[in-house]
């Protein structure tokens, strides 16, 4: 084996020279170096992957979250709009009776007044009434005065 003193006689230049133990260490810390990278490479994948599967399970449950939020908005819609409906019915129910009963009060005044007339028309009196001022009739021994009807070219004296 060569010594170092050795080494030195002989011509080599210092650059050369290479110590073995320094040259297997340093190797040995850029082997480790590597395998730290590459570990750190695979940890910072996993992160990612547990990070995404995290963001998937969250998305996924916010997902079902929504779905069931839409359901409910959905119902309550559906419900809003079945309570208007029927409030719009009892409404036009209630306006449809309103109307019906003004048509019974005003056929009751009428039946009425209809009455009225019916008892008039069997009096004597009524039928004197009509008979002389609509047809003109007089009794016996009675004398008939019709007079011209004041038109609007006429002046009042």
């Amino acid at each position: 084996m060569i010594t170092p003193v050795e080494v030195d006689t002989i011509n080599v230049p210092k650059k050369k020279i290479i110590d073995m133990e320094e040259a297997r260490l340093s190797r040995k810390e850029k082997r480790l170096e590597r395998k730290r990278k590459k570990e750190n490479i695979k940890n910072r994948r996993k992160e990612r992957k547990l990070i995404k599967t995290h963001i998937n399970k969250k998305l996924e449950a916010n997902g079902k979250d929504i779905k069931t939020s839409y359901l409910i908005i959905g119902i309550v819609i559906i419900v809003t709009f079945s309570m208007l409906y029927s409030g719009y019915i009892v409404f036009k129910e209630q306006r449809e009776q309103n109307r019906i009963l003004a048509v019974q009060k005003e056929l009751k005044e009428k039946k009425a007044e209809r009455l009225k007339l019916k008892s008039q028309v069997k009096s004597l009196n009524y039928v004197e009434v009509v008979a002389r001022k609509e047809l003109k009739l007089i009794k016996q021994d009675e004398i008939l005065y019709i007079l011209p009807k004041k038109g609007k070219n006429e002046k009042k004296d």
